[in-house]
C-alpha cells in the first residue's frame, strides 16, 4: 500500500517539475524574442528627436506637411517616446531570473 502511494507521489513531482521546466524555457525564449526588439525601441526614441523639429516646420510653413496639422507630429513624438519607454519597462519586468538581456550591446 505504501508503494502505491509512493508512486503517485513520485510521479507527481516528475510532472510538476516538467511543467515548471516547460514555463521557465517558455519564460526565457520569450523574453530572448521580445529582447531582439530592443535596439529597434531605440531607434524610436531618436525617430521622436526627429519628429519635434518637423512639426515646427510643419507650424512655420503648412503647406510642406502635406495637409498633415502640425500637432499629428507632436502625437506621433508622444507615441513614440512612450512605445518605446513602455517596452523598455515591461522588458525589464519580464526578465527571468539569472538571465541578463544579449541586446544591452547594442544600447
Amino acid at each position: 500500500m505504501a508503494s502505491v502511494s509512493f508512486r503517485h507521489a513520485t510521479s507527481l513531482l516528475i510532472v510538476c517539475g516538467l511543467t515548471k521546466a516547460t514555463l521557465y524555457a517558455a519564460w526565457c525564449l520569450t523574453f530572448y524574442i521580445l529582447s531582439m526588439f530592443r535596439p529597434f525601441t531605440g531607434m524610436a526614441i531618436l525617430a521622436a528627436i526627429v519628429m519635434v523639429p518637423l512639426s515646427i516646420g510643419a507650424f512655420v510653413k503648412p503647406e510642406a506637411a502635406s495637409g498633415i496639422p502640425f500637432w499629428t507630429f507632436i502625437l506621433v513624438t508622444f507615441g513614440f517616446a512612450s512605445f518605446s519607454i513602455g517596452y523598455t519597462i515591461f522588458l525589464d519586468w519580464i526578465t527571468p531570473p539569472g538571465l541578463e538581456d544579449t541586446s544591452a550591446r547594442y544600447r
